[in-house]
């Protein structure tokens, strides 16, 4: 029997297309619910993914506006959002963490390392986070109070043994808005304080602010970049210059029950107008461990407690560059980078413990009297010098260090 070649592409056809061949009708694709294109985007915002995020939030506003529906003040907002934290994304700061950790957030007060100036826990809860205690801040010589009200600021100065509200102006701050968790530097002039506002990154983001010239008012606060903001709350950075280090507060990777404190040395670029201007040419995975330090290890896990031990254990922390850490003496290329590496340490151990003595000084100041306070404090304002001399002596050793190992 002979077929004509039409009738046999035509079966050909109906055996390369079960649908075809039993009748069924092909289906248009079904389009993407608008609600997971916000959901996407949300997701992909709060992951770091910030270009997938924007594709996203746009997908979904193009599909509201063909559908003709309106688009939510929240996803406007989202919007803005997303391409504020692409701005910063890669101009990130390189924080250097020494370690971090997770903690409930109705206790974490009870888990931030103090050093001259304090923060105190106050009454109340923050807006919209009803496990975050409010708290306000008093500076090491017991003479300065700055304490967060419902509507801005208060500054409280003391006066005997009592405290007189200044007459100082916090309008820039954010009047009529809720601030939390105010900390002066030790300049008396610089303060950082996180605010609750559509403005930044989402939630609490954190800004900072100078006194102007006459001290009577606050200059317009910057939002700071990242890693100091997230997608998430970012609460509190305090920063102690005379001892170099600070903790910053966020629950960016935490649990909705609580908050990541991490606790970082070197001062922040952007305190001393160093903040990071030119893009890096950094991996992705690099430059988002950069940006939200995501990926560190924790104070009190397992991983930590094998990788940060002591030297007698035969394990040291040193970082390196970057993400590159040394973790065991024999990390070391250079016998003379490892030489100085040690005279650091050694000098690093009398560092801190002329900081603890420092401490100890304040403590006692503050329950001296006047007469005791005299001479406390030709001591403390000594040793607060001998302190940042040797800070920086001890910096200066450790990128030596670096320089030894062949790094630029």
């Amino acid at each position: 029997m002979h077929y004509r070649p039409s009738l046999l592409f035509t079966l050909g056809l109906l055996l390369l297309s079960p649908s075809l061949a039993e009748g069924r009708e092909v289906k248009p694709k079904t389009p993407v619910a608008s609600e997971t294109l916000l959901r996407e985007a949300r997701e992909a915002y709060q992951g770091y993914r910030f270009a997938s995020a924007r594709t996203a939030i746009e997908k979904y506003i193009t599909t509201q506006e063909r559908r003709r529906q309106a688009i939510p003040e929240s996803a406007r907002q989202l919007q803005a959002m997303i391409a504020r934290a692409e701005r910063m994304y890669p101009r990130a700061e390189s924080l250097q963490i020494v370690d971090s950790i997770v903690v409930a957030k109705q206790t974490w007060l009870e888990h931030l390392e103090q050093a001259g100036g304090t923060i105190r826990p106050e009454e109340g809860l923050l807006d919209g986070d009803s496990l975050m205690r409010q708290a306000s801040y008093r500076d090491a010589l017991g003479r300065n109070w700055i304490r967060p009200t419902s509507t801005g600021l208060e500054w409280l100065s003391a006066v005997g043994d009592h405290w007189e509200k200044q007459a100082l102006g916090t309008k820039a701050l954010g009047e009529g808005t809720e601030l939390a968790y105010p900390f002066l530097l030790e300049d008396g002039i610089t303060l950082v304080y996180g605010r609750r506002t559509t403005q930044g990154l989402g939630g609490y983001d954190l800004y900072m602010t100078r006194l102007s010239g006459q001290g009577m008012s606050f200059l317009e606060p910057t939002l700071l970049g990242m890693p100091y903001n997230s997608p998430y709350n970012d609460y509190l950075l305090a920063y102690h210059e005379s001892e170099d280090w600070g903790v910053l507060v966020s629950d960016r990777f935490c649990p909705a029950d609580s908050v990541h404190l991490y606790r970082f040395i070197g001062k922040p670029s952007f305190l001393s107008g160093e903040s990071q201007s030119e893009v890096d040419s950094l991996g992705e995975e690099a430059m988002q461990a950069r940006a939200s330090l995501r990926g560190l290890l924790y104070k009190g896990s397992v991983v930590a407690k094998q990788t940060k031990g002591t030297s007698h254990e035969g394990e040291i922390y040193f970082l390196l560059q970057g993400s590159r850490v040394y973790r065991h003496w024999s990390d070391f290329s250079s016998k003379e980078a490892l030489e100085v590496y040690r005279v650091a340490e050694t000098e690093r151990r009398s560092v801190e413990e002329r900081r603890e003595h420092l401490r100890e000084l304040r403590a006692t100041w503050q329950s001296a009297s006047e007469q005791e306070r005299e001479s406390l404090k030709t001591e403390i304002l000594l040793l607060e010098t001998q302190l940042r001399e040797l800070e920086a002596q001890l910096r200066e050793r450790y990128n030596a260090v670096r320089r030894l190992e062949g790094v630029n």
